[in-house]
């Protein structure tokens, strides 16, 4: 195997907050004028976190630890978890504290090595599921899950997350030969989660969506083999390179088949 490594490199990133229908109006310049680009919103709130990365020629410069512990630690996750075991235990007050937890992320600046920037210390404990659909429908389709939330008054408080990547030539990517716009939904731990991501993955399934294999989804082989152009390819390897199916298991045998 050969390993195609790049120099490690320095990153500045910017977090603002922003009103999120200016944000989707403004998704594909905004993923365009960036090298790495994501947001994260609260769906009973108005606003978006977006994180913008990009590389400088220039030194890191690390936080203090005072400084990085307050936001990662106290922030990040004493905070959120606080946040997320009020909610489980109040339903009802979720809308308030998801505007709360979006005012509290105002917006930070840091530039660092490249690891320090983009790994994140995640202790609160939460399901997910997330969908790649070709990036011009990213915010139409994030805008449905929000919608779906509101209207059926659905008691999640994490935030949905986007993010985009370059189209690839891996044969199962979920960014086989498109550029992706992802969506990710969450769930707290102990909190019922599956109505909620069926709901999701309906509407993904409006734009020929394709799941991210290592996260919740319910669909089969029948359901993805259209949404691949290079499922036969695949299968064809597989069927070379494992012909006993020794690499296999239930999950495997219902995502790609016996």
């Amino acid at each position: 195997m050969t390993l195609r490594c790049v120099p490690a490199f320095t990153l500045h990133r910017v977090d603002s907050r922003h009103p999120r229908g200016e944000v989707l109006d403004t998704f594909e310049e905004r993923a365009a004028a960036h090298e790495h680009f994501e947001l994260f919103t609260f769906p009973y709130a108005d606003s978006a976190l977006v994180l913008e990365r990009n590389r400088v020629q220039e030194p890191p410069r690390p936080r203090g630890r005072t400084a990085a512990w307050l936001n990662d630690t106290v922030l990040e996750n004493w905070a959120l978890g606080a946040l997320s075991a009020t909610g489980r235990a109040l339903p009802g007050a979720i809308p308030a504290l998801s505007r709360l937890a979006a005012a509290l992320a105002s917006g930070s600046k840091a530039t660092d090595r490249s690891d320090r920037i983009f790994a994140s210390d995640r202790r609160v404990r939460f399901t997910e599921m997330e969908y790649g659909v070709p990036r011009e429908h990213g915010p139409e389709a994030a805008r449905r899950v929000i919608e779906w939330v509101r209207a059926n008054r659905y008691p999640v408080f994490f935030p949905i997350e986007m993010r985009v990547t370059a189209a690839d030539d891996a044969h199962l990517s979920p960014s086989h030969e498109r550029d992706t716009a992802y969506i990710a939904v969450h769930q707290y731990k102990g909190m019922e989660w599956r109505p909620y991501f069926e709901a999701v993955e309906s509407i993904m399934d409006d734009y020929d969506a394709r799941p991210h294999w290592g996260k919740r989804h319910f669909q089969t082989a029948a359901t993805l083999a259209p949404r691949y152009p290079a499922w036969a390819d695949f299968q064809a390897a597989r069927d070379a390179l494992d012909p006993t199916r020794t690499f296999t298991n239930e999950y495997a045998e219902r995502v790609l088949g016996p």
